[in-house]
């Protein structure tokens, strides 16, 4: 069972954002919380249409995007837009009418891809509110608990990680798992490894040498790559 533990400062942001702007992007690491506060900001609203892209019912709706998309009005949620980037050259078109019947709330993982399609396929129509775990403040203080268990909200809220060992070692392993998801999407075509296979290696090898001389050479070989691919 987990705990929702409210955000309103990026409510409020997100809120501003959308007054200001017809497209408002969430960006984020996957797990920390994105879905959560759109749904918690569309609760009082009643004109919302969430696709999740992800779905693929969803996916289905979107085959047409502009034909689906010009008859809404209000506000429409894209959840994992990373996964459709096409979409974003309907979102402009439908950004620039006037008066403008529809406002679009876009989440996606952080990734540069995404940012770089955003910004210029969306120039002067797009707002990026950038989005992480929990401060110190949103955790009311609990510092002890933010160190140990990370600020993701699955492991911050979880009740069932009593103890600080416990909620320690998940939380570890989540931020290694999420590491390793991150090298294998920003570097797909690494000479060490077509899916960032190599990535966990590469991290734990310099950390497992103590007071030895490590060169490329060994290195190399404790990833069973060419010294070039290791340099």
């Amino acid at each position: 069972m987990m705990n929702s533990i409210p955000r309103p400062e990026l409510l409020q942001l997100l809120g501003d954002g959308l007054e200001r702007s017809p497209i408002v992007t969430i960006l984020g690491p996957r797990q920390c919380g994105k879905t959560t506060l759109a749904r918690e900001f569309c609760k009082a609203r009643r004109d919302v249409v969430f696709l999740d892209l992800e779905n693929p019912a969803d996916t289905a709706r979107l085959a047409e995007p502009m034909l689906y998309l010009e008859r809404l009005s209000g506000l429409v949620v894209l959840d994992e837009v990373q996964t459709m980037p096409d979409v974003l050259n309907v979102l402009r078109v439908l950004a620039d009418r006037r008066p403008l019947p529809l406002r679009f709330l876009l989440l996606g993982s952080a990734s540069p891809e995404l940012m770089d399609k955003a910004s210029e396929s969306l120039a002067g129509r797009v707002e990026f509110l950038e989005m992480g775990g929990f401060c110190l403040r949103e955790a009311e203080g609990d510092q002890d608990r933010l160190w140990w268990r990370g600020g993701f909200p699955a492991h911050f809220c979880h009740r069932r990680m009593k103890t600080r060992a416990f909620g320690s070692r998940i939380s570890f392993r989540h931020f290694l798992r999420g590491i390793f998801g991150k090298w294998a999407s920003r570097f797909p075509r690494r000479p060490c490894g077509g899916s960032g296979r190599c990535a966990p290696t590469i991290i734990r090898t310099p950390t497992s040498v103590k007071w030895t001389r490590h060169t490329f050479g060994s290195f190399h070989r404790d990833l069973s790559r060419p010294i070039g691919s290791a340099k």
